[in-house]
């Protein structure tokens, strides 16, 4: 687990080689280690790997079980290791063990794609978008599913799994399909997702087995 201090630096706790400090002893850390000349304007944590913001920039770390730190390649990455070279991601988001991000309007995902929650154009290579559109403005993805609103209130979820995607149906869908509805955000869990409309009323929709 990781937070983002004010002056953008972070604290991480938790396995070793997942803190982005540098440290492989295999041991767990149950207080925060605070990192030193970093500065990032977003940062979130997946199940296995840690993915941030530093102007434009997008840099990953951590046990990296299923490529999500966007490196193309399985194993540590122990550091904040910039993925690819572009200079225009805005937002990232993880999950359990995929990330997407907004890249240029892009919305853009790597890591597991076990139930489609990566996207029709998944690669193990790193970040692939999930269609050609370039007005996303948020991405969120959860264990089984990655959704995500595009400018004009319009919010689109996918994935293979045989769960709710919000358009009325209980079919699942390898490209976007949009959710019935006007949103500004949006959010995954565990199997079910919940967005703000633009009325101000949270919908929800998905697995419901603990009245989430």
């Amino acid at each position: 687990a990781c937070a983002r201090h004010d002056d953008g630096s972070r604290s991480c706790w938790g396995q070793g080689v997942a803190l982005g400090v540098g440290v492989s002893d295999g041991r767990s850390y149950n207080e925060p280690i605070r990192s030193s000349g970093e500065s990032w304007d977003d940062l979130t944590t997946g199940g296995y790997s840690v993915c941030a913001i530093d102007d434009g920039v997008l840099s990953c770390f951590g046990t990296n079980f299923a490529y999500d730190a966007g490196q193309g390649t399985l194993g540590p990455v122990e550091v904040p290791t910039q993925v690819g070279t572009d200079t225009t991601w805005t937002q990232v988001d993880g999950g359990s063990s995929t990330m997407c991000g907004v890249n240029a309007g892009s919305l853009q995902c790597w890591g597991d794609n076990f139930v489609g929650e990566a996207g029709p154009n998944a690669s193990t290579a790193g970040p692939m978008p999930v269609d050609a559109n370039t007005d996303w403005f948020l991405a969120t993805v959860g264990e089984t599913t990655g959704c995500g609103p595009r400018h004009g209130d319009e919010a689109y979820c996918w994935g293979t799994g045989g769960l709710p995607l919000g358009d009325g149906t209980s079919d699942g869908s390898a490209n976007p399909v949009r959710a019935i509805g006007n949103f500004t955000d949006i959010t995954n869990g565990a199997g079910h997702t919940c967005a703000l409309a633009t009325d101000q009323s949270l919908q929800c929709w998905g697995l419901d087995q603990f009245g989430q």
